[in-house]
């Protein structure tokens, strides 16, 4: 069982070799958002997101501010395996694919180590 101490939501703006053209638009710069998960025992799992507002409206500012409103639910919570994370986190908030996505990664990533998968 492990128990979130802290969730950290770390915006990034990581400069593309070359420019991608999709959807519309010209990227020269990738707009993600990397998680921090803490536990009591001081292990960190991480996490990552990309935004995509013309695919599925979310943007890194948006991600940021969805992974710090599932924070006071998650933070303190115990966590037993991978199977109990939806439970938690889809509760928290409505949709935001890609913030839930990224907290469950850092999470599953913390759990693994942990020995639980």
């Amino acid at each position: 069982m492990l128990r979130l101490r802290s969730l950290t939501a770390i915006p990034v703006s990581v400069p593309l070799k070359k420019p991608v053209k999709m959807a519309g638009i010209t990227l020269s710069t990738a707009d993600n958002v990397i998680v921090r998960a803490e536990d009591y025992t001081g292990a960190v799992g991480w996490g990552e997101s990309a935004s995509a507002p013309t695919m599925n409206g979310e943007t890194r500012e948006g991600m940021v501010a969805a992974i710090r409103h599932m924070t006071a639910r998650l933070e303190g919570a115990e966590v037993t395996g991978v199977e109990a994370l939806p439970a938690l986190i889809g509760p928290a908030i409505q949709f935001n694919p890609g913030a839930k996505a990224a907290v469950e990664i850092a999470r599953q990533l913390r759990i693994r180590d942990a020995g639980g998968l």
